[in-house]
């Protein structure tokens, strides 16, 4: 029994020398979008909350970190949302298979189409925080990426609307999956 928990303790520790460093990847994600909008009605301008985006993008992974810039595109019907950032992650281990935490910022712009005559559509853009969580995989492979990501955006700008001055911030959250050569 001593031997199987040594063994599970060493073998991270072993699989230090397979994750390559300083290696540039591009690729591809797809997501689902869920939007949260901040007003509470039920009218003709509220945001549809489930939708899809995909994304490219390009990442310079090292054994413990990783910087990926995007291109991200997502709504459906009413609702859409660009996002052009960079973003910087984490990575504890050092084996095939690692969990990543990260961050960075984006340009946003976010536009929703309405049933209203006398305001046929509403849109904003500016600054975003985006936060990532996910995990890697094939890390020991230098040609091939798959990540599953949990991503939350954060608008510094809230969407406006007919009726409020004041408008309302429409936060994002990202779960999908992209694959990086």
């Amino acid at each position: 029994m001593t031997r199987l928990w040594l063994a599970l303790l060493l073998a991270p520790a072993a699989s230090l020398a397979e994750v390559p460093g300083g290696h540039f990847y591009v690729g591809a994600g797809a997501y689902g979008m869920y939007a949260h909008d901040t007003r509470s009605r039920g009218d003709a301008q509220t945001v549809q909350k489930l939708s899809m985006a995909v994304a490219l993008e390009a990442t310079w992974e090292e054994p413990r970190w990783a910087v990926t810039a995007d291109v991200m595109v997502g709504g459906l019907a009413r609702f859409t949302a660009t996002r052009v950032g960079v973003r910087g992650a984490w990575i504890p281990l050092q084996g095939p298979i690692s969990p990543y935490v990260g961050g960075g910022f984006a340009y946003l712009r976010q536009s929703l189409d309405t049933d209203l005559a006398l305001s046929p559509s509403f849109a904003n853009d500016g600054a975003a925080l985006v936060l990532e969580a996910g995990a890697l995989f094939f890390r020991d492979n230098a040609h091939f990426r798959l990540a599953l990501s949990l991503q939350y955006v954060e608008p510094f700008f809230k969407l406006q609307d007919y009726d409020s001055a004041e408008g309302a911030k429409v936060r994002l959250t990202l779960f999908g999956g992209r694959i990086q050569f």
